[in-house]
């Protein structure tokens, strides 16, 4: 794993400072390139081929030039494959396959490639950049594009495209909205005027010589019913995942894996511990003493599998790192997850290099909950006319307020459709208490991709194309990358996705079972209460910490804040809330949320924006 960058204009200078904002995703080594037109530079955490000195990767005549960030998983064989039709290669890195294709394919060598990745490539005949990113997002690649003003530069991260000097930090109105809305920013815009997203699936090409820059698509998820037998999608499912850790044991420096004790990350570490000649290495995260936690069913899965298993609990004085948290996460994200994420990073490091995770496994086969809730709530609204499921809504607002956590829960009932049902559920503020707190309304994004009859594919959809890359994925990598450890998600094999989208939805969701096909494929392999065990999140205690220790700091920074972005007093008064509801974390669970939002926003706009420090203690 590493970090990329680069900039349209010969500057070492400007180089360098942009990679020294990616030296901890790459502390192992760097490499620059030049050329006229372009200064492309690396910051290289080994993971494959341990020697220096490697990068830029180059072809035989060195026409082609790489930066790269990720992993190819099946580099061997297309090795090998090219190898045989003449090509030279000079190193044992994965990412030497990349130029030979693309000598050989042009731009549809994305199309051969799994793995997770961002990539810059280089064309010195053509004097054109190609920037590509993988197919689900997995690995960020942000970009600044000025036409008028010929500027155009890139990075895995957005500290180093603002030390680019093209532009200042600025927030983007429209994307505050969408924060509010869903606790992080969906979509091609991030919170920052001008800077950009490369979309997953999708590839760009700046050309140096008239600065113009064209997007294109290699990928895209698509819904492909085929109605075979549960028996069939469930050894296929089984052969692809193990497959998949097969191929994401790939390593020469020490692999581990994070363990809940859930199915999804003790699928992992049952199959790495089949394929891996040594004792698996396995961390949990877990809260405090009197908060529940992951820790008892996480010892199970370690004790039956035999690994070595390591633990560390979130304490509240861990939220004194709140602020490095947020710089190493440069985007404001409403996921209190976030800090036992960075926290466990921080941990693991010491012992491994590489860990394996169980995400995205709910995104493909159903593992939350509000996919059940909406597609009852749909089946109970085809019976009860709109009028009278409005009426009950009017009377939730009535009697508990306008945006209390009751009447949110009517929110779902009073749905006219599918899409507004499924916003009810993910969104954080509601559009009318947007309105409310910042005098403006979001522009309405659609949510349902099209494309998809099935309603459970089309909730699925959004989650995978838009929830894992632009809030998930931005949250792993950061934090991970914060402490120079590498992620890597064997569900997030593109043919499982696919594979996802192929099979029937009731092998995905079988009346109130969630994850049907997943239990029926590991069943043989897991003990049966982890099979049997219902889904549990990072239910982080929020409502303690805000109640508490964060409490007169998020008081604090709200009254210091100056950008007018929202009504100080609505705000003040959630905070006001939180505190009185005390530990009721159910009735308080929105609130809180809320409460976290606005704090991490706060956060981050005094250190982005402002380019303040951030001192407090607790």
């Amino acid at each position: 794993m590493c970090g990329i960058c680069g900039i349209n204009i010969e500057d070492r200078k400007v180089l360098s400072e942009m990679m020294k904002e990616l030296e901890h995703r790459g502390p192992d080594d760097q490499a620059f390139f030049q050329s006229k037109g372009i200064s492309m530079g690396m910051q290289r955490l080994k993971i494959i081929d341990l020697r220096k000195g490697l990068y830029p990767i180059t072809n035989e005549d060195e026409s082609v030039f790489l930066v790269f960030n990720g992993e190819i998983f099946n580099f061997r064989e297309i090795r090998s494959k090219l190898e045989k039709e003449g090509h030279a290669f000079k190193t044992n890195c994965d990412a030497e396959v990349i130029v030979h294709l693309y000598e050989k394919k042009g731009i549809r060598f994305l199309n051969e490639l799994n793995g997770f990745f961002a990539i810059a490539l280089w064309d010195e005949e053509k004097k054109r950049l190609i920037l590509a990113r993988d197919r689900l997002g997995i690995k960020p690649l942000y970009y600044y594009y000025d036409k008028r003003g010929g500027k155009f530069a890139f990075a895995s991260e957005i500290k180093a495209v603002l030390k680019s000097r093209f532009l200042d930090a600025r927030v983007d109105k429209n994307s505050f909205l969408k924060f509010l809305e869903f606790r992080f920013v969906p979509g091609e815009n991030t919170i920052l005027e001008g800077i950009r997203r490369v979309e997953p699936g999708t590839w760009m090409v700046y050309d140096a010589a008239n600065e113009e820059l064209r997007k294109g698509r290699y990928w895209e998820l698509s819904e492909k019913i085929e109605p075979k037998s549960e028996e069939w999608y469930s050894k296929k499912l089984r052969a692809l995942l193990e497959d998949s850790v097969k191929k994401r044991l790939m390593s020469d420096v020490p692999l581990g894996a994070y363990l809940s004790g859930g199915i999804d990350s003790s699928t992992i570490v049952a199959l790495m511990s089949k394929f891996q000649k040594d004792n698996v290495k396995t961390f949990t995260v877990g809260f405090g003493e009197g908060i529940e936690n992951e820790f008892e069913y996480a010892r199970k899965v370690s004790e039956h599998f035999g690994t070595e298993h390591h633990e560390i609990a979130v304490e509240e004085k861990d939220l004194s790192i709140l602020p490095e948290m947020v710089w190493h996460l440069e985007e404001p994200i409403g996921d209190a997850a976030t800090l036992p994420t960075y926290i466990i990073s921080r941990f693991a490091k010491p012992k491994v290099t590489v860990v394996l995770a169980g995400e995205g496994s709910d995104e493909q086969f159903a593992g939350y909950d509000r996919y059940k809730i909406v597609l009852k709530a749909r089946r109970t609204a085809s019976l009860i006319p709109t009028k009278a499921r409005r009426a009950v809504h009017a009377t939730a607002k009535a009697v508990f307020g306008k945006h209390s956590n009751i009447t949110r829960a009517f929110d779902i009932a009073k749905g006219r459709n599918l899409e507004e049902m499924f916003r009810s559920t993910i969104s954080l503020f509601s559009r009318d208490e947007i309105n409310v707190l910042t005098g403006a309304e979001p522009r309405k994004i659609k949510l349902m991709p099209s494309g998809f009859k099935a309603e459970l594919n089309k909730m699925l959809a959004f989650d995978i194309k838009t929830l894992l890359p632009d809030d998930f994925f931005m949250k792993v990598d950061k934090m991970t990358m914060a402490h120079s450890l590498e992620e890597r998600v064997p569900f997030l094999d593109h043919r499982i996705t696919e594979l996802s989208m192929r099979m029937p939805v009731q092998h995905k969701l079988k009346g109130n079972n969630e994850k049907h096909i997943l239990k029926k494929a590991m069943k043989d392999l897991l003990p049966r209460e982890i099979i049997l065990r219902k889904k549990r999140g990072y239910n982080a205690p929020m409502d303690r910490w805000l109640g508490g220790s964060l409490q007169e700091i998020g008081r604090q920074l709200i009254e210091e804040s100056e950008h007018g972005l929202y009504r100080k007093d609505y705000a003040l008064k959630i905070f006001e809330k939180v505190r009185k509801a005390g530990r009721n974390y159910n009735m308080n669970w929105y609130n809180s949320q809320k409460a976290w939002s606005i704090l991490i926003f706060e956060m981050w706009h005094k250190q982005f924006v402002n380019q303040e420090k951030i001192r407090f203690l607790f």
